[in-house]
């Protein structure tokens, strides 16, 4: 089971309550987003089992990337 928080910034300590919820449901992955993602990610890795940071990519960049991606797997034969 997955629960998202987007825009965790307007929680009202957020740090505590997240954290609370990573410990005491253990079989559900927590997913927060919002401007203060990486200030959270230090508080709640403390306790966390497993954090992944994503940062935000622009469309443009995406596609670059993609089509680089393809460009290699072409080349390779993969």
């Amino acid at each position: 089971m997955y629960v998202f928080y987007d825009e965790v910034q307007y929680l009202k300590d957020r740090e505590v309550g997240l954290k609370s919820l990573v410990d005491i449901y253990r079989n559900v992955k927590f997913v927060a987003s919002g401007s203060v993602a990486v200030e959270l990610r230090k508080e709640v890795m403390k306790a966390a089992r497993d954090v992944l940071l994503i940062i935000p990519v622009a469309c443009y960049a995406y596609i670059v990337g993609k089509n680089m991606m393809n460009h290699t797997k072409a080349s390779y034969g993969l």
